[in-house]
């Protein structure tokens, strides 16, 4: 921010004050103090000096999340994939860096996420700046990072290595939804939508193990080729290391797969003998940030004149169409709004959407489908898919001109799926007799207390039927293909990247940062045209209001539960409500139908 611009926008912004305005006002005074403090510090103390040579660090704890995080900007800043990349890509070019430390600890299963990373690690190497990394605790994935990108690696004498192979994780709940006296009645379109239904079996089928197998073993390859490749190793090398993992220190050194067991600082000391510097420079978001309690972030999309190219993240499970913000994804209604306005907006010259999701509310998916379709209308629209669009994930991903993929994502799951869980059973075993007067077959098909009768369950098909065939429609106009070609990859399976694209479901492996590039080319941007990343990352003054807003809904809610919610609220409390099942968020929130994986997969 500058200071004296700061100054002036203040006093402008004073004249628009609305009486009575306590709130503005304050605001005001706030940003006009602040303000003139840093300017006048500003000409006391003149501009800092260029920096000296120097090395940087830069600490992956996990995985960077594909969005950037609602997080108070005095608490810890948790960057973004895209702010890694960008970080990453600066750390490649600025002139009076050396060299990079890195430290690495569990990415937990997100494998298209450590190959982006690679990839902008390969381009500082490139630049001419040794990478030296340590690690206390790391897995697959993590490793897979270190081997790739690093010139010389460390582990803490007192660590481990898990690198023990890829992993796929599958809950099945029939069993003790039986015991508590909870059904899952769920239709499908699709042949094999439902056949791996987390809720209605309790053995994974054939067909599912099948996929999951070549899922697996796609991702063990690529791994055991990444580190193969940078740890100078043959594959048999390190299959036998896995094969022996999790690895102590010693272990892991004795199969070449680190350099040295040491501590952090000794580390740290070899890096800068390397880097020929005495300086280290962490690059974290984790300083008090200041400047951020002065902006009003708002939204540089619309009002920045400059020509750029907007990212929209589609992370996490798609909820129902009028679902409120959270930390754990996103609003569809407010993903619609957006799109309209960036169709109109003339600055905006390309848009790609970074899709990592399951999928989720069919309605949802299909409203949102349309908002992006629209945009592809009047501008570039790219794809970058992350570790996974399935189902809505990837109905939305189909209004786009172009689809890329890691050759590790996951994609396809085109399928229908929806029902109901009751509770009638478990009603009758805590002694609550429910008795019902009704007109027509159908009425009451949604009440959680009793199961389909056959008229109810023929409507219900029927309307799953009638999604599916519009979701094929979709990934038909989409992706400009005849249906016949379509319906092959349909039937809700779950396909690894090459199967996707062989089928024509994506365009070409690449990632986030070579999509960018290839939108930019596509509006006839400059390579280094401006990026703006939507939501922006909210400043002091929009997590105050949204903690009133979220004040007076905590107030609103000590209202007595209905019967829903508290048929929610148990479900969540059984079932948990982190397993990663989109399916059940979807059908405890009453949404019909679903396009969503109908299981949890947990990958390692």
């Amino acid at each position: 921010m500058d200071p004296q611009h700061d100054l002036f926008d203040g006093l402008g912004s004073f004249l628009q004050l609305r009486a009575g305005s306590a709130y503005n006002c304050l605001k005001f005074l706030a940003r006009l103090s602040f303000a003139g403090l840093l300017f006048v510090g500003g000409l006391a103390c003149g501009g800092d000096p260029p920096p000296g040579p120097r090395a940087m660090e830069l600490h992956l704890s996990h995985a960077p999340p594909e969005q950037i995080l609602r997080a108070l900007p005095w608490n810890p800043q948790v960057p973004s994939l895209y702010e890694h990349l960008e970080t990453l890509r600066e750390v490649a070019e600025l002139d009076y860096n050396r060299g990079l430390f890195l430290r690495v600890g569990s990415m937990r299963g997100a494998y298209a996420r450590m190959r982006e990373l690679s990839r902008a690690l390969a381009r500082v190497k490139e630049a001419g700046k040794p990478i030296h990394c340590y690690f206390e605790h790391t897995d697959n994935a993590g490793f897979g990072l270190l081997a790739n990108a690093c010139d010389r690696i460390t582990i803490a004498p007192s660590g481990g290595l898990n690198l023990s192979g890829v992993r796929a994780e599958v809950f099945y709940a029939r069993e003790l939804l039986d015991q508590v006296g909870v059904s899952a009645e769920l239709l499908h379109a699709g042949r094999f939508k439902s056949a791996a239904d987390s809720l209605t079996r309790s053995t994974m089928p054939e067909h599912t193990r099948a996929t999951l197998t070549n899922v697996v073993h796609t991702l063990q390859g690529s791994l055991v080729n990444m580190v193969a490749a940078g740890r100078a190793l043959e594959p048999d090398q390190v299959l036998q290391a896995m094969r022996e993992a999790p690895l102590h220190p010693e272990a892991a050194r004795k199969f070449k797969l680190v350099d040295e067991v040491a501590y952090l600082d000794h580390a740290r000391e070899q890096l800068r003998r390397a880097a020929k510097v005495k300086e280290l420079e962490r690059l974290e978001g984790d300083e008090f940030d200041l400047m951020s309690l002065l902006e009003d972030s708002g939204d540089p999309t619309y009002v920045d004149s400059e020509d750029h190219v907007v990212v929209v993240p589609v992370v996490g499970a798609i909820p129902e169409p009028d679902a409120e913000l959270d930390d754990g994804g996103f609003a569809p209604g407010a993903f619609i709004r957006h799109m309209r306005r960036l169709a109109n907006a003339e600055s905006v010259r390309a848009l790609v959407l970074r899709i990592d999701s399951p999928g989720g509310s069919a309605l949802a998916s299909d409203l949102m489908w349309h908002a992006v379709r629209e945009v592809a209308k009047k501008k570039p629209v790219y794809v970058s898919v992350g570790d996974m669009a399935a189902s809505g994930g990837y109905y939305i991903a189909s209004a786009a001109a172009k689809i890329h993929a890691e050759p590790t994502s996951l994609l396809g799951s085109i399928g229908v799926v929806g029902g109901k869980i009751s509770v009638g059973g478990l009603v009758e075993k805590l002694g609550v007799q429910v008795e019902t007067v009704q007109t027509l077959p159908n009425a009451g098909w949604s009440s959680p207390t009793t199961q389909f009768n056959e008229s109810q369950r023929h409507a219900i098909q029927g309307l799953l039927d009638a999604t599916y065939d519009l979701f094929l429609k979709r990934v038909s106009t989409g992706r400009d293909m005849p249906r016949a070609k379509v319906e092959p990859l349909a039937e809700g399976r779950l396909l690894e990247a090459q199967t996707a694209l062989d089928g024509g479901l994506i365009d070409k492996f690449a990632g986030f940062m070579e999509t960018l590039d290839d939108a930019r080319k596509a509006a006839n941007l400059p390579v280094d045209a401006k990026v703006v990343v939507w939501p922006p990352r909210p400043s002091a003054w929009n997590l105050l209001s949204d903690g009133v807003h979220a004040g007076v809904n905590a107030a609103n809610a000590n209202a007595p539960p209905t019967a829903v919610v508290l048929q929610k609220r148990a479900l969540q409390a059984l079932l948990g409500a982190n397993h990663g099942m989109p399916l059940l968020e979807v059908l405890i929130n009453s949404q019909l139908p679903a396009t969503a994986l109908p299981f949890g997969l947990r990958l390692e």
